[in-house]
């Protein structure tokens, strides 16, 4: 509230989610950290899945449980607590994503996983498709049980962005129960960003295109570079919004995009966390992406994700936003 000068919505609901018990596959990742003077720098996935393992052994829909009752606990507790300040509101699950590689890798290992598409891809495309239908079934039961909530509004939709649009909820919503096709939806590969387009075609984009086919729009990526798979996402149904992550080329990825969809920029979050703060550093990339995207018709968002530190400096936070204020002014 005192560092953050952007422009989204900040109102005045309090919203408490409704318990949803999802059991999930029942296997857990086992990972081990390694700090540098009490900082986290890397985490090391031990390997959960065997190289002999049935993927219909391990992955299977599983029952998904709407605890109504606790809901209406945690809704009472709000109440009393802040309810003279806040308008307190009971709201269902308002956000999907399938990552079907990036859960696969913590389970089975990065380099086990990279080495398993190419040495035994029939198994690994096995874990995918029951991966998919098992997310599907469990999106299908929440939306069956009336536990969903819209999210076309102020809310945070895929890896950054706020969902407003008027293309949600869709012409069948009866203004009381949301379906998924009322939503957003969300897909990534991370990982991916290690894989040739041709193999994340074959491994990723079959899968996200079933489950995204859900929603009523759509947005994919976060982390992994996209400027060079662009034609692979555009295959993807009722596509609004593409992560351009700090990895991109800037220019070739709004080449890409167009006016396709939301070219969801992520900068480069170091700038901010360095011993030294170069609010002109910062300045040059924005202005980069800016130039990219007036020449190529874009319609850009700047998302400012991954800044753990500010070095004890948060009025960093005030600057870096400001100059985007100031410079997505010059190019409207």
């Amino acid at each position: 509230a005192e560092h953050l000068r952007d422009d989204r919505p900040v109102t005045a609901d309090y919203e408490v989610g409704v318990v949803i018990d999802d059991p999930g596959c029942g296997i857990h990742w086992n990972y081990s950290r390694h700090d540098v003077g009490g900082h986290r720098r890397t985490e090391g996935f031990e390997v959960a899945i065997k190289a002999d393992a049935d993927p219909a052994d391990i992955i299977h829909n599983r029952t998904i449980t709407i605890d109504w009752d606790a809901t209406k606990v945690l809704a009472q507790q709000a109440e009393e607590l802040f309810g003279d300040i806040f308008n307190i509101t009971v709201a269902g699950r308002k956000g999907f994503c399938l990552a079907n590689a990036d859960l696969l890798l913590m389970w089975r290992g990065i380099e086990n996983l990279m080495t398993d598409m190419v040495d035994r891809p029939a198994w690994v495309h096995e874990f995918f498709a029951r991966m998919t239908e098992s997310e599907i079934d469990a999106a299908r039961q929440i939306e069956a049980a009336g536990a969903l909530s819209l999210n076309n509004g102020a809310d945070g939709v895929g890896s950054g962005g706020i969902g407003a649009t008027d293309e949600l909820p869709g012409k069948l919503f009866d203004g009381k129960k949301v379906h998924l096709r009322d939503m957003w939806g969300n897909g990534m590969s991370q990982i991916f960003s290690e894989v040739s387009p041709a193999m994340h075609a074959e491994f990723a984009t079959p899968y996200e295109a079933k489950f995204m086919d859900l929603f009523g729009l759509n947005c994919y990526g976060c982390c992994e570079p996209l400027d060079q798979k662009m034609d692979l996402v555009k295959q993807l149904p009722r596509m609004r919004r593409v992560s351009m992550s700090p990895f991109v080329d800037w220019a070739r990825g709004a080449e890409a995009v167009g006016d396709s969809m939301i070219y969801s920029a992520k900068p480069q979050p170091s700038y901010l966390t360095t011993d030294v703060w170069d609010v002109e550093l910062a300045r040059k990339e924005i202005v980069t992406i800016l130039d990219a995207c007036k020449a190529n018709n874009c319609q850009p968002e700047f998302v400012l994700n991954s800044t753990l530190t500010s070095n004890h400096e948060p009025h960093r936070y005030d600057e870096w936003t400001d100059m985007v204020q100031r410079e997505c002014e010059n190019y409207a």
